[in-house]
């Protein structure tokens, strides 16, 4: 009787294991092709930026945090709705949904947040396109990743700060400010670099000119766990370093190990969720790890 009880259960199992593993992974699947995941990661890299600025101040969901989400829904699902050859309507209409939320959240900012949002707002529409017979900006060698991580450092360090009402002034002499500029455009860099190794094939037969495409796959692997080394070094030995026993510097130090690590195990026949929910991931960590150490803390 127990021996039957035991098969059932295993059978049970087995089925239900079976039935929602392909639920899951449809549902990760969508998580990234619709751009959402990118968009949190966006927002989750501002929120642990603000939080380690004013470790002391109460955090509140602010009009910024909400445009910075949904604008790079938009930007994301624009791009791809430019690549794409074939589109279905829900991408439209999430990219829709994400356009009209951006323009009400831009509302309520100030002079200046408005304008550095025109200006960024801009450059990532015209990213992709071709005007006339020039190249469209991501066609320029050497610059679509460079650019991609200068305007994510941007977004995410200094639209708030503008938001907030602080003066460009006062953010350009606050060394805090500058290092997690600095920071921030060498992270995403290094993060988004891991997609131009992916990409060598299909950027040589585009015709991109990128540092991963000039390089090869195995240097370019190697240059980039080094790079994430590296900014790990910078961090840690900056003029506005952190104490060894901050949770902020062992928020950035597993995050950039974690970066270095899914940089040395990529390899061409990695699938698409590897790249776009795990190396994506990346971004997100520094916020995820901070609160564990902060609840473990507590």
């Amino acid at each position: 009787m127990i021996k039957c009880t035991n098969i059932r259960s295993t059978h049970l199992f087995r089925v239900f294991t079976r039935s929602i593993f392909p639920l899951l992974k449809k549902l990760l699947e969508y998580l990234a092709n619709s751009n959402l995941y990118i968009a949190f990661c966006a927002l989750s890299l501002t929120i642990f930026c603000e939080l380690s600025l004013s470790p002391s101040k109460p955090f509140f969901i602010e009009p910024v945090h909400l445009f910075i989400f949904f604008a790079t829904l938009f930007t994301y699902n624009y791009h791809r709705l430019i690549y794409s050859k074939s589109a279905n309507k829900l991408k439209y209409l999430l990219a829709f949904v994400a356009f009209v939320s951006s323009i009400v959240t831009f509302y309520y900012f100030n002079r200046p947040a408005k304008q550095l949002s025109l200006i960024l707002g801009i450059v990532c529409l015209a990213y992709p396109l071709k005007i006339s017979r020039a190249k469209s900006l991501r066609s320029i060698p050497y610059l679509k990743t460079v650019l991609i991580a200068i305007v994510w450092a941007f977004v995410i360090v200094i639209l708030p700060q503008l938001s907030y009402g602080i003066r460009l002034g006062h953010i350009i002499e606050d060394e805090k400010i500058l290092f997690w500029f600095s920071f921030i455009l060498l992270f995403v860099y290094a993060e988004a670099f891991v997609f131009d190794i992916r990409d060598i094939g299909d950027d040589r037969d585009a015709d991109l000119n990128t540092l991963a495409n000039r390089l090869g796959f195995s240097h370019s692997k190697l240059l980039n766990f080094t790079f994430f080394l590296l900014i790990a070094l910078g961090a840690a030995f900056s003029p506005v370093s952190f104490k060894w026993q901050s949770p902020i510097f062992w928020s950035l130090l597993l995050a950039l190990t974690t970066g270095a690590l899914f940089t040395l195990n990529i390899n061409k026949h990695r699938s698409n969720l590897y790249y776009s929910l795990g190396v994506e991931s990346i971004l997100t960590m520094p916020l995820i790890i901070f609160v564990l150490i902060q609840l473990f803390l507590s």
